[in-house]
């Protein structure tokens, strides 16, 4: 279910102004693979025959094949100023604020926020989205000169104008936060050895690392020392999506020449 509520204004100097809200909910999505069905609950969990404990112990593994289970919602709070094209100058800004939520995970995600840890517990899995990116700017612009024939400042010489008219310059910049990781265990075999996936504990906040420019092959984004393996046949404390990752600041710049045949 989509809905959405915008107010548009027209402002002085050829410009528009509009901010608006977007909702999207979606239930009953597919999840990405598969899940197990043959994981012991751990209500009854215990070392041993842990065979034995499964729902069915006949069978090492049940699985279910891109179950409907999933379910999400964004919000999001959209700003944009445009100025249509008018005496060589146009401009676009829009920024989005939002939040996106999910409980399995995108085909495509941008980050990683593995889900389907416990299969006894769905709210576990709920929580920030991969595809999760808080804050978003996005601006562009183009600018003619204004020299050049029939421009403000004219040139009546064809050669000169050739030379220094039909100049303009054009920029589209980016700015984006950063998007949710989840922290898991290598091998949750060890740990709960029927689990899909088993998150880790942390000794501290989710802080990134503040050396990790310094060499980008050796040093990782995040503090990986505060995430530690969580007590044998439990699951670990962290939620599904808590460390983000870095940010982007991407800028486009173009000068274009216009040659009149």
């Amino acid at each position: 279910q989509t809905f959405n509520f915008n107010i548009q204004r027209m402002l002085p100097g050829n410009m528009l102004f509009e901010i608006g809200y977007l909702g999207t909910l979606g239930h009953k999505l597919t999840v990405t693979g598969t899940r197990t069905i043959n994981q012991v609950d751990p209500a009854v969990m215990r070392a041993g025959n842990v065979q034995a404990l499964r729902p069915f112990p006949q069978f090492s593994d049940v699985r279910e094949h891109s179950p409907t289970i999933g379910n999400s919602n964004y919000h999001g709070t959209n700003i944009k100023l445009e100025k249509r094209f008018s005496k060589g100058f146009q401009f676009g800004m829009n920024y989005t604020w939002s939040k996106m939520i999910d409980d399995v995970n995108s085909r495509n995600e941008l980050g990683a926020s593995n889900a389907l840890a416990n299969f006894y517990n769905r709210r576990a899995d709920r929580g920030l989205s991969g595809n999760h990116d808080g804050h978003r700017y996005i601006g562009n612009t183009v600018y003619e000169l204004p020299v050049g024939k029939g421009k403000a400042i004219h040139i009546g010489n064809p050669v000169l104008d050739a030379i220094a008219g039909g100049w303009s310059t054009g920029l589209i910049l980016e700015f984006r936060t950063g998007v949710p990781f989840g922290v898991v265990e290598n091998n949750p075999a060890t740990i709960y050895n029927t689990a899909a996936a088993v998150r880790s504990n942390a000794t501290g906040p989710y802080a990134d690392n503040p050396n990790w420019r310094a060499n980008v092959l050796s040093q990782t984004y995040f503090d990986s020392s505060i995430f530690v393996a969580p007590p044998a046949l439990t699951f670990g404390t962290l939620g599904r999506a808590v460390a983000t990752g870095p940010g982007a600041l991407i800028g486009d710049l173009s000068v274009l020449k216009d040659f009149t045949m």
